[in-house]
């Protein structure tokens, strides 16, 4: 292969000159920190490193496809699997309304009714207005929806770090090991831009927006729900409870009991439903937590916090997520369980 093809003496010395030279921490701080008072726009930024890391996404899948898996297929053909298949069920023929009988062996004594209707939906319209594909669709929506989360991210951060931290916090998530989830047909995008959105407006007194994020949450994936607890217990222990923001509560909650109303309405078991879409890890299994915790804005926010006063750390994270940025593409293509 072409990387082994490299002279190893020679790639032996490269790395001991830029390791002597300080050449990674001068090109870090050229990146991060040029031009400290005359800084391009924080939104401008934004917008190119969005456009960086998903030129790399489609070059490194290229380069995948290549070595990997010689696939003749698109890029949108190619990232729709495992649970791609089940949103697919749901654009085209809604819900089932009852357990599957027929079809795949591997569906059988299963229904869509796990995923939560927000996401699907939403790709279902778009596709029906543009007459676009629903895996084309929903997969350039979810493009829209992490760029409009790393403009969120920047401004949720800027409330508690300086400029810099903000602007790496935004690095860190665009290339963010996990977003070959977001790069595929499933809720993750959309998950984290209401997250970060409710909890934004959250922290700048907007009630009502962010109660409304909530509702929109809880009919994106059934751990939504619990953004109504977060809410209650802020506005409970930090400000003055009072019927609007009872109200707003309640709202939080609309969407997962407008879909639990349906499924009632639709396959009568309201309840078993319910049971169904509780999250993997109760079930001892641990499947797809990976995912469910790697995709949390939390994380991205927790490791700014923590290398905010650490060069040598950020330095670290940066080279450590375009490491598992670039790798997961390879994993995917070769249907690795563990990112199921």
């Amino acid at each position: 292969m072409f990387f082994f093809a490299i002279n190893e003496s020679a790639l032996h010395i490269l790395i001991n000159y830029f390791y002597n030279n300080n050449f990674v921490l001068y090109l870090f701080r050229k990146l991060m920190y040029m031009g400290r008072f005359n800084k391009i726009h924080w939104a401008l930024f934004c917008i190119i490193v969005f456009l960086v890391s998903r030129i790399v996404m489609l070059y490194q899948y290229n380069l995948a496809k290549d070595i990997l898996s010689h696939s003749h297929l698109n890029f949108f053909s190619a990232m729709c699997k495992w649970d791609c298949k089940w949103y697919i069920t749901i654009i085209k023929d809604g819900y089932d309304s009852a357990i599957r009988t027929t079809g795949p062996k591997i569906w059988r004594g299963l229904a869509n009714w796990a995923f939560f209707p927000l996401y699907p939906y939403t790709v279902k319209s778009v596709a029906y207005i543009t007459s676009l594909p629903p895996v084309m669709v929903g997969i350039l929506l979810n493009q829209l929806f992490i760029f409009l989360a790393l403009l969120i991210f920047y401004k949720y951060l800027s409330l508690f770090v300086d400029d810099d931290n903000s602007r790496f916090g935004v690095v860190l998530l665009a290339f963010s090991p996990f977003s070959i989830y977001f790069a595929t047909l499933y809720t993750e995008a959309l998950f984290l831009l209401l997250s970060l959105s409710g909890f934004y407006f959250m922290r700048i007194n907007k009630p009502v927006v962010s109660a409304i994020c909530g509702g929109l949450l809880s009919a994106t994936r059934p751990v939504g729900i619990m953004y109504s607890l977060a809410y209650f217990l802020y506005y409970g222990l930090r400000k003055k409870l009072n019927l609007k923001i009872l109200i707003c509560c309640a709202v939080t909650t609309l969407g997962l009991l407008l879909y639990m109303l349906y499924l009632q309405l639709h396959a009568g078991e309201a309840l078993f439903n319910l049971l169904c879409i509780l999250p993997g890890v109760l079930t001892g299994t641990m499947m797809s937590e990976g995912r469910f915790c790697g995709t949390l804005f939390t994380l991205y926010f927790g490791l700014t916090l923590l290398a905010r006063k650490s060069t040598s750390l950020k330095i670290s994270l940066v080279f450590l997520f375009f490491l598992f940025y670039i790798s997961y593409f390879l994993y995917w293509l070769v249907h690795a369980i563990f990112l199921i």
